[in-house]
């Protein structure tokens, strides 16, 4: 079955968002700093009139990424009903295809399938599993 998502790009790494968890794709704008003891929470911002944390998706997926500097682009979703925002490089477009599952020893963190997109494979990030992990973990 075919499915929709929104190709982004962060840490130099390419990333596939479901279409229907998003909620707004935008400027970055202004983030306020906040304490958190996840290296990936850069703050937070407002977002249509509501205050949503702003995660940094290179800090949070791509090895050795902590100290790149704030992206550009932010995208709002919903992440297993929190309200989050990850800040991306750049968001290309909207691709379809049918997701693959992917082994749990070989899948990226909070990504379960991968799409094949021209020549290479795109993770697929697990909107719940990513909410779920973060709420677990304290970090929103």
């Amino acid at each position: 079955m075919s499915e929709s998502f929104l190709l982004v790009h962060a840490g130099g790494r390419a990333f596939g968002l479901p279409v229907l968890g998003l909620e707004l794709v935008a400027d970055a704008g202004s983030v306020a700093p906040v304490p958190a003891r996840e290296a990936s929470l850069v703050g937070v911002a407002t977002f249509r009139g509501e205050l949503v944390p702003v995660l940094s998706l290179a800090r949070l997926l791509v090895p050795g990424a902590a100290q790149l500097t704030v992206a550009p682009m932010a995208v709002v979703l919903n992440a297993d009903g929190r309200r989050i925002c990850l800040e991306v490089d750049h968001a290309d477009q909207v691709i379809e295809g049918d997701p693959m599952a992917v082994a749990a020893d070989r899948a990226v963190p909070w990504s379960r399938a991968v799409l094949r997109y021209e020549d290479a494979l795109i993770p697929l990030l697990d909107l719940s599993l990513l909410g779920a992990r973060l709420a677990e973990e304290g970090s929103l």
